[in-house]
Order: C-alpha cells, then structure tokens, then sequence
C-alpha cells in the first residue's frame, strides 16, 4: 500500500487545517465581541480560504483513499482495513483530527452564539427607536388634526 503515506499526509494536513480554522473562529469571536468589524471581516476572509482548503483537502483525501481500495469507507472503517502499524498509526491521526475538528466546532458554535446575541441586540434597539418614531408620529398627527382654537378680539 504505498498510497498510504498519501493518505496519512492529507490527514495531517486536515488536522493542520481544523486547527487553523479553530484559530480563526476565536479571533472571529474576538472581533465580535470588541465589536471590531474590520477583524471580524478579516476573520471571515480567512474562514473562505479555508473552506476553499478544506475542498481540496476532502478532494484529495478520497483520491487516496481510493487508491487504497478504500472508497467510501469512513474513517474508523478505513482503519479496521489496514493491519499493523498502520492501524496504530492511523489511530492517533484519527484522535488527533477529532479533537482539532471538536475545538473547531466549539469554537465556531461559541462565535455563532456571539453572532446571534449581537444581532438580538441590535434587533431591540431597533425596535425601540420604531416605537419611539412610532409614539413620536402618532402625538404630531393628534396635534394636526386637533381643531386650532380662534381668538377674537372683538366682540
């Protein structure tokens, strides 16, 4: 099997990649908390690219995974199929790309929730300065269409 290497390379490059990300997703969570648009902007540059990374990564993984005999085989299927070293070899990547795809999906839950708070946030205020226009109009329209009172001097 001398795909294998292939297959390992791209797995540590995943892993690399979900770290990454994770990285990115705090300093999103920054930005978003120090209501720093510039960086959360930034910060969402990065995560395309990323994206974009992890396309070609997925791309490549199952090019050798085929070239394995493998395809369509999850990870901890492919792992049953190997023997040997292979298997404790692949065994840690394997913990190693869960634990960086976890702190990822922490990281990005934890950015999204920041994400939905601001936009809470920014939701009531909103609706607060309509009713206060609201309230505002309704007392000129009262003022409008009340009779204007006439004063006369003579009588």
């Amino acid at each position: 099997m001398g795909d294998f290497t292939k297959f390992r390379t791209v797995i540590i490059e995943l892993t690399e990649l979900f770290l990454e990300l994770a990285t990115t997703e705090q300093e999103k969570l920054q930005a978003i908390t120090k209501n720093n648009l510039k960086g959360l902007e930034e910060s969402m540059k990065q995560e395309q690219v990323g994206i974009m990374k992890l396309k070609g990564l997925e791309k490549r993984r199952e090019e050798s995974q085929a070239a394995l005999g493998l395809s369509g085989m999850s990870f901890k299927e492919v792992i049953e199929n190997l023997d040997g070293q292979q298997v404790l070899d692949l065994s840690q990547l394997y913990t190693n790309l869960e634990e960086a795809l976890s702190l990822f999906n922490q990281n990005a839950e934890s950015a999204k929730t920041a994400i939905e708070t601001n936009l809470y946030s920014i939701e009531s205020a909103l609706e607060q300065l309509n009713e206060k226009e609201n309230t505002n109009k309704t007392k000129e329209d009262a003022e409008t269409k009340r009779p204007k009172s006439f004063s006369s001097t003579r009588v």
